[in-house]
């Protein structure tokens, strides 16, 4: 989401027009970064959509650490003869 913020602080510090539709031109110091722009906006909605899919991928994870933990934990008691 950052890109798109990003993109959005560029757009309204240059003057420029930023929208979903189409790159509108933007000139900057002799450089058109127009389509610059526009693609970092569209980063930004790929991450809005993917956010999700991000959010189940992490937890899934810490899920998989925790029990890789647990049973590492485990296996050390019982090679030492200890229980918890």
């Amino acid at each position: 989401m950052f890109i798109f913020f990003g993109a959005l602080a560029i757009a309204r510090a240059t003057g420029c027009s930023l929208s979903e539709a189409e790159a509108h031109s933007c000139v900057v110091a002799g450089v058109d970064i127009g389509h610059r722009l526009y693609t970092m906006a569209m980063m930004g909605w790929v991450v809005a959509l993917l956010s999700p899919l991000l959010l189940l991928s992490l937890i899934a994870a810490a899920v998989l650490l925790g029990r890789r933990l647990l049973r590492r934990r485990d296996s050390r008691h019982d090679q030492e003869g200890i229980r918890p």
